[in-house]
């Protein structure tokens, strides 16, 4: 199950009688993905069976050397507990069928990993807070597909159930069609570590809103999905891509905003020197 609640560190559970109405109401849709979710099924179709032990995202988009990887514990408690391991050869589980693996793969993955080593150049410490621009020419469709992928692989499988859409555009290739009320943007992240959450039931007391959120960060690219319509600040909006037909190429020009990825709280662009103690609170 993923994280369920989160709220900026130093934050007091929220009083405001219209924002813990709005967090109800986030949190009853989340329910209703979890409860639609089955952990032996592939997160894109719901077969179930033998899932593939794969990479996300791809060997090729710098997931091959080995890392640490933290997972949280009991998010509401007063201190933070952790459960960590090493991983060898790069991030990877099994999430997809082998037959959602291998479309997916051949169909979009190429697009992601040209993105990835375009964007790998800018994506270093002294970027944060910056915005760069990008020229390139790409299939944008195949990109937000595999982008989407990528993102319903490390989140629940009733994501996919609940929102049939998802499924039906990385399922079929020439599809297009609008995600809304979804919305999916990216941004460079700028440190050398992953951050995933899964839909997430996010409360920023400070902002007073709650959202439903998925994030899929793993250097040089990270991914927010939201689900009410609004993008997410501090990141390209990147929704109508689902739109282009699939053997479209464009030449893009794309504002990619640079952000940290330091702390374990999706969404959270904070630099490690605000997330220290005493450090400053601001988000950016």
């Amino acid at each position: 199950m993923a994280l369920t609640w989160v709220t900026r560190p130093g934050s007091n559970v929220p009083d405001d009688p219209e924002l813990l109405k709005s967090i109800d109401s986030k949190q009853k849709e989340f329910s209703t993905i979890d409860s639609m979710s089955d952990e032996e099924c592939c997160r894109v179709c719901g077969a179930t069976g033998d899932l593939s032990l794969e990479h996300t995202p791809a060997k090729a988009a710098f997931n091959k050397t080995s890392f640490l990887a933290l997972s949280m514990r009991h998010p509401l408690e007063a201190f933070v507990q952790w459960q960590g391991r090493k991983v060898q050869g790069g991030s990877k589980d099994k999430t997809l069928c082998k037959t959602c693996n291998n479309n997916t793969g051949s169909w979009y993955n190429a697009e992601y990993v040209k993105f990835a080593r375009k964007c790998a150049f800018h994506a270093k410490p002294e970027n944060a807070g910056k915005s760069i621009t990008l020229s390139l020419k790409a299939y944008p469709n195949r990109l937000i597909k595999q982008a989407l992928t990528n993102i319903c692989s490390v989140s629940q499988p009733g994501l996919c159930k609940r929102h049939r859409t998802l499924k039906e555009l990385i399922q079929q290739k020439e599809m297009v069609a609008s995600i809304s009320p979804l919305k999916v943007g990216v941004f460079i992240n700028v440190n050398n570590v992953g951050r995933s959450s899964g839909v997430t039931v996010f409360v920023d007391n400070n902002r007073k809103i709650a959202r439903l959120i998925a994030e899929f960060s793993f250097w040089p690219l990270g991914w927010i999905l939201t689900f009410d319509d609004i993008s997410y600040p501090g990141i390209l909006d990147v929704s109508e891509w689902t739109n282009i037909d699939n053997g479209e190429k464009r030449q893009l020009t794309l504002e990619m905003p640079c952000q940290w990825v330091a702390g374990p709280y999706p969404g959270d662009f904070r630099s490690p020197e605000q997330l220290a103690p005493g450090g400053s609170k601001s988000v950016k």
